[in-house]
């Protein structure tokens, strides 16, 4: 909106997904907008996976300027557009997507927004081992990113080591930095955490409230002093694992950070600029989250 009105020419963004109510996109990019004087704005639209194809091409009907992508769509999505990034076939998932009159492009911004997130606050994972939980959407995204960063391993834990080998077939024929998949289990787990120098959860564990069955496998006595211990989950932003990481004195790294940098990223496509009211998009996630503590 400009000036608070929003008229016949106003630019109207979208976040979709199954639900979309728990999204914090449409307050960071509104906040964005608002603080740059932008004619625009975002909204959140319910869209079940049964319906994506009309939604799309409801995009293309209603000229919808752009679209921040959740789950269950990332990979859903694909098929119907028109062109992606390079990355995404890697990755396999789409979290944006932009439209010049009708060609729709997506984007995958989340892993680049959580290695920007540490890069701004002085940690560069580049030349860090890298241990990691998941092999979902929301693990390949990271993985690339990391290993785009330049860590000098990649070691992946996953319930289905089967699923994670998949990961790694796909991301060597990108990357010939040294990879590998380790089944979920406390012993040989154990035995990959004391030469970590970034644990990573790129899993849903923790979330809600929910339980960190991994906190149990890590041998918290044993790891470098100086490690970095990572989270995507952004509710609640302090889960059990972050807290305990903080118990024990360890440097930690937590998934709002992940959720404001990639809007960043976002903001910069779907406006093409290199001027992003970032001040205004971090201010805006800080009242949303003062307001539901």
């Amino acid at each position: 909106m400009k000036n608070g009105f929003i008229t016949g020419k106003t630019r109207c963004f979208a976040i979709i997904g199954d639900p979309v109510e728990q999204t914090l996109s449409p307050i960071i990019q509104n906040g964005g907008m608002n603080a740059a004087g932008e004619d625009a704005l975002m909204v959140g639209l319910h869209v079940r996976k049964e319906n994506l194809k009309e939604a799309i091409d409801g995009v293309r009907a209603l000229h919808l300027a752009g679209l921040s992508v959740t789950m269950p769509l990332k990979t859903a999505i694909i098929p119907y557009l028109d062109e992606c990034a390079e990355n995404i076939r890697y990755i396999g998932a789409v979290n944006v997507v932009t439209n010049h009159d009708g060609y729709l492009k997506g984007y995958n911004t989340d892993g680049e927004g959580f290695v920007l997130s540490m890069k701004d606050s002085g940690a560069d994972p580049k030349g860090k081992s890298m241990l990691m939980f998941g092999a979902g959407g929301a693990a390949k995204g990271i993985a690339y990113a990391f290993l785009e960063s330049g860590i000098s391993s990649l070691t992946v834990c996953n319930r289905s080591k089967e699923h994670a080998l998949e990961m790694l077939s796909l991301l060597r024929e990108k990357f010939d930095t040294p990879m590998e998949a380790v089944s979920a289990d406390e012993e040989t787990f154990a035995s990959v955490c004391t030469s970590a120098d970034i644990v990573m959860n790129a899993t849903n564990m923790g979330m809600g409230g929910a339980p960190s069955p991994h906190i149990k496998w890590i041998p918290w006595e044993t790891l470098k002093p100086d490690i970095w211990i990572c989270d995507v989950v952004n509710k609640p932003v302090e889960t059990d694992y972050i807290k305990k990481a903080q118990q024990c004195g360890f440097r930690t790294f937590t998934g709002d950070a992940m959720t404001l940098y990639q809007a960043r990223i976002a903001y910069h496509l779907f406006f093409e600029t290199d001027k992003v009211p970032f001040d205004g998009m971090r201010e805006a996630l800080e009242r949303k989250m003062v307001v539901n503590e």
